[in-house]
């Protein structure tokens, strides 16, 4: 519901301090809340998990430019509230004048991991491509996305606008020890598979065939560096994407949609 009472028009009031300071991991793991922000991750928020909303502020100017998500605020049991042009600006300058105020303890949690296909983050650290990598497994249709503590949070408002509101859709459990998710996986018959340049055998649709009755797990690298020594002693099966130009390699959000989205071809040309 949208309260048209008054426009909230001062930036440093303490709630809008509160919602600006949720930026800091700190402040969201001792309030148990974050920001969402952007029209299309609040829709999803208040589509697929309203529950998880406590309030949600919108300018006058995001109302009129998107009447059906003012339509679906209205209609949800979401406190709404109308603030100034400068106080979304000052608030988060790229929502477009749309901030939610979500708890975490809301989010997707995994009490079991179905499907086929799942993605281990175990140090990609950009809030970008982490919310990027997240959408992209939800749309490969993935279990989960883990996510290691070197990993940005994907309660982070930066992972939640990138991932244009996927963190709503499906698990994003965080791990310390990758050894001990890796032995977890492997009890429950999951394979673990990684991209390394060494690896002699080259993905591609026949590759992605062999995996289309198994249980998959894509193990990506750190953005600099690749998978470590550790991490590629954990995958079971290696495998390089080959270059046919004079790139020497291409970045983790390419070289895993190309691992998540042949993969899920390959499982569900198969189902």
């Amino acid at each position: 519901m949208l309260e048209r009472r008054e426009i909230l028009d001062n930036p440093t009031s303490e709630k809008m301090r509160k919602i600006e300071s949720l930026s800091r991991r700190s402040l969201r793991l001792k309030t148990g809340l974050t920001r969402v922000e952007g029209p299309q991750a609040l829709r999803e928020a208040l589509r697929f998990a309203p529950e998880s909303l406590v309030d949600v502020y919108a300018s006058e100017s995001a109302l009129l430019g998107d009447p059906e998500l003012g339509s679906l605020l209205e209609s949800s049991p979401v406190h709404g509230h109308i603030v100034s042009e400068r106080v979304a600006k000052a608030v988060a300058d790229a929502a477009q004048g749309w901030i939610g105020v979500a708890r975490l303890s809301a989010f997707p949690a995994l009490s079991e991991l179905s499907g086929r296909l799942a993605l281990i983050l175990p140090a990609t650290q950009d809030p970008g491509n982490v919310g990027t990598l997240i959408r992209l497994a939800d749309a490969c249709g993935a279990s989960a996305v883990f996510l290691g503590s070197d990993s940005a949070d994907s309660t982070s408002p930066k992972v939640i606008r990138a991932s244009v509101g996927s963190v709503f859709h499906l698990p994003t459990p965080r791990f310390t020890d990758l050894a001990e998710l890796a032995g977890v996986l492997h009890a429950e018959g999951w394979v673990i598979a990684g991209t390394a340049l060494e690896a002699t055998l080259e993905l591609g649709p026949e590759t992605a065939r062999q995996f289309a009755d198994k249980k998959i797990a894509w193990m990506m690298g750190n953005e600099a560096h690749g998978l470590s020594a550790a991490e590629l002693a954990l995958c079971d099966t290696l495998v390089s994407i080959p270059m046919f130009g004079r790139a020497e390699s291409l970045n983790v959000t390419q070289a895993a949609t190309l691992a998540l989205w042949l993969t899920a071809s390959a499982q569900h040309s198969r189902a």
